[in-house]
């Protein structure tokens, strides 16, 4: 199985793929957040065999929710 990891950002998305084993994130591509984006996430999912996907939870350093977890 593998999990795609999403770091949602204000304009972008980083996108990483684990290893078949499920021990290493790759980074994978950045995709534009605009009327594509279902689109393009649906075609990665599909073409890297998807079965779990995880979104970031943007903290501070301090350790603390940022402003981007409060959108």
């Amino acid at each position: 199985m593998k999990i795609m990891g999403l770091d949602i950002g204000e304009k972008k998305i980083g996108i990483a793929v684990s290893d078949i084993d499920e021990k290493l994130a790759i980074p994978l591509s950045v995709i534009d957040i605009d009327n594509k984006i279902t689109y393009n996430l649906k075609k990665l999912i599909e073409t890297n065999g998807i079965k779990t996907i995880i979104v970031g939870m943007p903290y501070t350093l301090r350790g603390e929710m940022g402003q981007q977890a409060d959108k």
